[in-house]
């Protein structure tokens, strides 16, 4: 629920998140008009159409080695200051550079809330979104040899 509004004489929004579509549209028929007190809820429903996910078409290859040593580094620097310990993630053979350079970059969005692209760390992923948008990956790589990620954030918090 937000802070009181000045420009809104006082009011507050609220987010409620539903499991489907449907407890969605109930849930907007049985609120909409309700009386609390003296205000009246206002139901709207809000639609995303942002992608989470944007394909990288021209990335250098001939960067990518490169940019793989410094989110390596960089890793190494953000995993010791939460106290994170010998990093599945840093040692792991992959069959492509390009794998291993965007499982990198998913890690430091996931568990360090950090944008390599522009190089800013922010306290949560979701505000880190708003403000950046989007994880950009590339098209070649084979997510099929990607490892759960799951499975390796679980082996790196029992490691630390």
């Amino acid at each position: 629920m937000s802070d009181p509004s000045r420009k809104t004489n006082f009011s507050r929004n609220c987010w409620i998140e539903f499991d489907n579509d449907e407890h969605c549209r109930k849930a907007e028929q049985t609120l909409s008009g309700v009386m609390i007190k003296n205000d009246t809820l206002n139901v709207s429903r809000a639609y995303t159409k942002m992608k989470r996910v944007k394909i990288l078409k021209n990335y250098p290859s001939t960067r990518l080695e490169t940019d793989i040593e410094t989110i390596s580094r960089l890793i190494s620097k953000l995993d010791a200051s939460l106290g994170i310990e010998n990093n599945v993630l840093l040692n792991r053979k992959y069959e492509t550079l390009h794998n291993k350079y965007d499982l990198l970059l998913l890690y430091l969005r996931k568990i360090h809330f950090f944008d390599y692209y522009t190089c800013t760390q922010y306290e949560n992923e979701r505000v880190l979104t708003l403000k950046v948008g989007s994880i950009f990956l590339r098209t070649e790589a084979n997510y099929e040899e990607l490892p759960n990620l799951q499975t390796v954030f679980k082996k790196i918090h029992e490691n630390a």
